[in-house]
């Protein structure tokens, strides 16, 4: 099995360690040059199509974008679909706001990493049997990014029935509590889908005029 991995920063060389700990062949590319050991390294740009005209995709298992910017991951998802719509590509996403929109470019799996740290974030907070607990019930862990027009914008952290809020996310640190919520935090919630729906709609999407 062979894996191109685009982006080289932390992610990237993660799940580099990972797949060559499991014998699978990796390819690192990364507009900086980078000393690597154990794998393939190639220096390019991965949003420029004339790169990918030099790569053969049928070559590799799957592509995984582990690129910082999520506007970028979709730009490059779109350049590898036109070009094999076949190859799998799974995306980095750092903003849960662009994760349809990854899936609408053609990405096979995204890995929203706000969720996956909200995962982290209540497994540690419950015991291992409550958190399988609430995944059978059907229970959702979903991350929200404040923005200058989410009507919770200046407020305190909201109490809802039937919702559990775990904290607010920011630059990179966990908060139980905050004064007042700001535009660029992450509230990490739990609930039923349809409670989530009605907390997006009331608290984070801006109304309609």
């Amino acid at each position: 099995m062979k894996v191109l991995i685009a982006g080289y920063g932390d992610v990237g060389k993660s799940a580099a360690k990972i797949l060559l700990s499991k014998g699978i062949e990796v390819t690192a590319v990364d507009i900086k040059e980078e000393e690597v050991f154990g794998l393939e390294f190639i220096r390019g740009d991965v949003l420029r199509e004339e790169f990918w005209e030099e790569i053969d995709l049928a070559e590799y298992d799957a592509i995984i974008l582990a690129l910082p910017n999520d506007i970028d991951t979709i730009l490059a998802i779109m350049i590898i679909k036109k070009r094999n719509p076949e190859t799998l590509v799974l995306a980095r996403c750092n903003d849960s706001v662009y994760k349809e929109k990854m899936y609408q470019a053609g990405a096979d799996y995204v890995l929203d990493l706000p969720t996956i740290s909200s995962e982290v974030i209540i497994t540690a907070i419950f015991r291992e049997e409550i958190a399988k607990r609430l995944i059978f019930e059907e229970i959702q862990i979903a991350s929200y990014s404040i923005r200058d027009d989410s009507p919770i914008l200046g407020e305190t952290i909201p109490k809802i029935d039937g919702l559990m809020i775990l904290g607010v996310e920011k630059d990179g640190e966990f908060f139980k509590e905050v004064e007042k919520l700001e535009s660029g935090m992450k509230i990490i919630v739990v609930g039923k889908k349809n409670t989530l729906i009605e907390f997006e709609r009331k608290y984070i999407t801006p109304s309609k005029q």
